[in-house]
C-alpha cells in the first residue's frame, strides 16, 4: 500500500503555523516597543539655569551624571523657569525683566535654535513642555493676587486659558504628561491675612484635561500634617511623583503615588533634611530622578526675588541633585556648591517657611 499525503490538510497545518508565527512576531513587537525610551545618546544633555559663569542665571547644559556643563544660551535677562520635552530637543523658559517689571515665555530648540516669543501680557512663574514637545502650560498672574494656567502650542497656536481663577486662588508648577493631553498641577487657596488660620480641604495635586475638562484631585494638602508640591508624571501615567514637606520635623520627601491604586499608602522614595526639593524630572533613559534643592534655612528673614536681581547675586544655595530612580538612593550632587543652579525658582516652595 503506498503512502499518501493529504495535500489539503498539510496545506492548512502551514498556514495555521504562519499565522500564529506573524501574531507572536508582531504582536511581541509592539509590547516590547512600549514603555520608556533606549538609553540617552550623547546629544541629550539635561538644561538647567545657573549662574555659574558671572551673569544673572543663563540657560546651561549638561549630561546626566552632572559632566560637560556648558552654556547654551546667553538670555539677555534673569531666567526664572525652564522645562524641556524628553528628549531635551525643545525647551520652555521664563525670563524677568525686573527693571521693567516683566516676564516673558519662550520655546526654542535644544540647540538654541529657533527661538520664539510666547507670551509677555501677565507675570509668569513656572511653565511645563510636554514629553514631545508639542504643548506648553504656565501659570498667569492676571492682576488679582491669584494664578490662572494657560495652554499654548509650542508652535504658539491654540493658546488658551485652562483654568481662571479668583482672589486668593493659586495654580502652581504644571507639568504635563507624554502627549500634552493632561496637565498636573498644584493647587491651593492663601487665605486672606484678616481670615488666618481657615481649614481648607480642597487643597493639593490635582491633574485636568488640555481643554479644561475633568478636573481631579490626585492629593489632599493638609496645613497642620504637610504640604505636597512639584508634581510629574511618570511617563506611561501609571504613577505620580511628587514632594511633600512635613513642619515637625522640618524635611522634605520625595513621594510615589501609584494612580491605578490612589488610596493606597504613597511610597516615600527619598528625604532631605533641612533643605526643599523642587521641579522633579527623570533622565533620558528614566534611570536617575533629577531636581533642585534649596538649602535656605526656613527661618531665614532673607528674600529672594528675581524681580530685583538686576544688580543683585544670591548666596550660593541652590543646586541640582539625582537618585537612582528605582530605590531612592546613591544621592549625586550634580552641579557646583558655589554657584546657584536650578529648574524653577518657586517662591511658594523657597519661601513658604519663613
Amino acid at each position: 500500500m503506498k503512502n499518501c499525503i493529504n495535500w489539503p490538510m498539510l496545506f492548512f497545518l502551514l498556514a495555521g503555523l504562519f499565522l500564529v508565527s506573524s501574531c507572536n512576531y508582531y504582536c511581541c513587537g509592539e509590547r516590547e516597543q512600549a514603555g520608556p525610551p533606549p538609553p540617552p545618546p550623547p546629544e541629550h544633555p539635561i538644561p538647567f539655569v545657573s549662574d555659574q559663569n558671572g551673569a544673572f542665571y543663563d540657560i546651561f547644559v549638561m549630561e546626566a551624571d552632572g559632566s560637560n556643563q556648558q552654556l547654551l544660551r546667553d538670555t539677555e535677562y534673569p531666567t526664572r523657569a525652564l522645562d524641556f520635552s524628553e528628549d531635551a530637543a525643545r525647551i520652555a523658559y521664563i525670563d524677568v525683566d525686573g527693571n521693567q517689571d516683566i516676564t516673558r515665555l519662550w520655546v526654542m530648540d535644544g540647540n538654541a535654535d529657533n527661538l520664539r516669543l510666547l507670551d509677555d501680557a501677565y507675570h509668569f512663574s513656572e511653565v511645563g513642555i510636554s514629553g514631545d514637545g508639542s504643548r506648553i502650560a504656565y501659570n498667569f498672574d492676571p492682576g488679582n493676587r491669584s494664578l490662572g494656567l494657560i495652554g499654548v502650542a509650542s508652535d504658539g497656536t491654540d493658546s488658551h486659558r485652562i483654568l481662571d481663577t479668583e482672589e486668593y486662588n493659586y495654580n502652581f508648577s504644571p507639568r504635563l504628561n507624554y502627549d500634552g493631553s493632561r496637565i498636573v498641577y498644584k493647587y491651593r487657596y492663601e487665605h486672606p491675612p484678616q481670615s488666618r488660620p481657615v481649614v481648607q480641604s480642597d487643597a493639593g495635586i490635582y491633574q485636568i484635561n488640555w481643554d479644561g475638562s475633568n478636573e481631579e484631585l490626585l492629593v489632599r494638602d493638609d496645613d497642620y500634617i504637610g504640604m505636597c508640591a512639584s508634581p510629574m508624571y511618570s511617563r506611561d501615567e501609571t504613577h505620580l511623583y511628587y514632594v511633600w514637606g512635613t513642619w515637625e520635623p522640618w524635611e522634605n520627601q520625595i513621594r510615589v503615588l501609584d494612580l491605578d491604586n490612589p488610596l493606597d499608602p504613597p511610597e516615600i522614595l527619598y528625604t532631605a533634611g533641612e533643605s526643599s526639593i523642587s521641579s522633579l524630572h527623570f533622565s533620558y533613559d528614566y534611570s536617575r530622578l533629577i531636581f533642585s534643592n534649596y538649602w535656605g534655612n526656613r527661618n531665614s528673614e532673607r528674600s529672594f526675588n528675581l524681580f530685583e536681581l538686576s544688580g543683585l547675586k544670591m548666596d550660593p544655595q541652590f543646586q541640582i541633585y539625582s537618585i537612582d530612580a528605582a530605590t531612592g538612593g546613591d544621592l549625586q550632587q550634580l552641579t557646583g556648591s558655589d554657584y546657584n543652579s536650578y529648574f524653577q525658582y518657586n517662591d511658594y516652595i523657597f519661601e513658604r517657611g519663613k
